[in-house]
């Protein structure tokens, strides 16, 4: 199965938010409200956010570089 992941691009050539500008992401699978959260609980929190055949891979790759 192949999968693409969809983005706007007007909205990334126009705007830049840094870590703790961004409180609220939604994405076709919920949304999470960010603001307080810490870099391991925020990492969790966007990956439950992921296509859930993406899940398993963002997970592994956040514990290999050390957010989770």
């Amino acid at each position: 199965m192949h999968l693409q992941t969809e983005y706007c691009p007007k909205t990334f050539k126009t705007s830049i938010s840094t870590r703790y500008e961004v409180h609220y992401l939604v994405t076709e699978f919920g949304s999470v409200n960010l603001k307080g959260k810490d870099t391991r609980e925020r990492a969790l929190a966007i990956i439950k956010l992921a296509h859930p055949a993406y899940r398993d891979n963002l997970l592994h790759e956040a514990d290999v570089v050390g957010l989770i």
